[in-house]
């Protein structure tokens, strides 16, 4: 799982080969800052509401955004 301020769109069109060999080996990602406001401890693995978890490799694979949530599997094609 790899944690990140960043949004996963963002990401993708990065040109920094760190970035892009990173999410290669990236099963789940949590992508968007923390948002102070949107603080939410009842949530898996995020801090605040607005952060998302991502399921990269079905992500790659489909060439579009796949938010995960746990024991649903996937949730919600963007």
């Amino acid at each position: 799982m790899t944690y990140t301020g960043h949004l996963f769109e963002h990401l993708l069109e990065s040109k920094d080969i760190h970035v892009q060999e990173l999410l290669k080996v990236t099963d789940l990602l949590i992508d968007g800052p923390f948002v102070n406001s949107k603080k939410d401890l009842n949530i898996p693995y995020r801090g605040s509401s607005n952060q998302r978890i991502i399921d990269v490799k079905e992500s790659l694979k489909r060439k579009k955004t796949i938010i995960y949530e746990p024991n649903l599997k996937y949730v919600a094609e963007v």
